[in-house]
């Protein structure tokens, strides 16, 4: 005699949860780690992007934060940064980048200094502010410097977009050099 015992099933149940709100999504920067000075102009350019991952168009207040280290102990006077007060109004889902001069005369006695830029909206309403850290520093004494030239303060590049940029590059001694 075989007998089969009916075992009843678990009954299946539906957890309903809410939609992912896309206004969680924080805003979000994105700075070059490292930026070379310029030994002949005493400058240093750094592309400086805030992306908005709202729902709603947002205008950016910007700021700037010294955050001396072990490695790099220079704290840069907030008069060395050079960038616009506000960056927007930046359309949800869209990224803008604006450039941010540095005058790098206080590295004199060190050769390098760590700092962040910050970014805030302001508009339509204030949200809390997001930093994204860098450093600058002095290139070695090879006689040639490459970085980024300044040729505006704001540099839009739309997602999945192409943009030129202009390179600087220079001979900081006397002599000809090869590049």
């Amino acid at each position: 005699n075989e007998t089969f015992e009916e075992c009843c099933a678990v009954e299946d149940y539906c957890i309903e949860l809410p939609e992912c709100d896309p206004t969680l999504i924080k805003d979000e920067c994105k700075i070059a780690r490292r930026a070379p000075c310029n030994p002949n102009t005493g400058l240093a350019t750094v592309p400086f992007t805030i992306c908005n991952n709202g729902t709603v168009p947002k205008v950016y207040a910007l700021s700037a934060l010294p955050t001396p280290s072990a490695l790099c102990p220079v704290s840069l006077p907030l008069s060395s940064f050079s960038f616009p007060a506000t960056v927007g109004p930046i359309a949800p889902g869209d990224c803008v980048t604006t450039l941010i001069q540095i005058d790098c005369s206080a590295l004199e006695q060190s050769n390098c200094a760590q700092f962040e830029i910050c970014a805030q909206a302001i508009s339509p309403v204030a949200e809390e502010r997001f930093c994204c850290p860098s450093t600058v520093y002095i290139p070695d004494d090879s006689g040639v410097f490459l970085g980024l030239a300044s040729d505006g303060d704001r540099l839009v590049i739309p997602d999945n977009g192409v943009r030129d940029l202009r390179i600087e590059v220079d001979n900081t001694t006397d002599e000809a050099q090869n590049i």
